[in-house]
């Protein structure tokens, strides 16, 4: 068995993690509302995540992401919400294919969980084994609005 010598050998390390709310308002531009600078990564590596945000009622859209390298990086989750919402992510990852500089991971859309769908998976040429950063983000159709993002946790799992 892998990683057992005796004892149990955890390869999961809690990168980040709150439950305290962190508002956004005051701008359409996409906005890191949380940025969490990733070590640097194996070929194998594994970073998961789950990001639970929430809106006041309105008809305007509310465009949430988690992006890897940035704010102007790839989108490993985007979901554009209306109306007065709670969103939770579920568990998603994102995964290096055997090379720091080749991601794979799951379906783009949050409301897509344990689902079949036709989409293609999210993939990325991001150099990983430097810091890179991973952005939690929220983008508003009208500045007037507000979004929230009510909880977060990231992972690395190392491979």
């Amino acid at each position: 068995m892998s990683g057992f010598n005796g004892g149990l050998v955890s390869k999961t390390i809690v990168l980040a993690s709150s439950a305290v709310a962190v508002a956004h308002t005051g701008t359409t531009a996409k906005t890191a509302v949380v940025t969490i600078p990733l070590p640097a990564l194996g070929a194998n590596d594994q970073i998961r995540y789950q990001v639970a945000y929430s809106s006041v009622n309105s008809g305007n859209n509310k465009t949430y992401a988690v992006t890897l390298g940035g704010v102007g990086g790839t989108d490993y989750l985007s979901s554009t919400q209306t109306t007065g919402h709670y969103l939770e992510t579920g568990t998603k990852r994102i995964c290096n294919r055997g090379a720091t500089n080749s991601q794979h991971g799951g379906l783009s859309a949050a409301n897509i969980v344990g689902a079949v769908s036709a989409s293609t998976p999210v993939t990325s040429a991001i150099q990983t084994n430097v810091s890179v950063d991973l952005c939690i983000c929220i983008t508003l159709a009208s500045a007037g609005e507000t979004a929230r993002v009510e909880s977060y946790l990231v992972e690395l799992i190392r491979g």
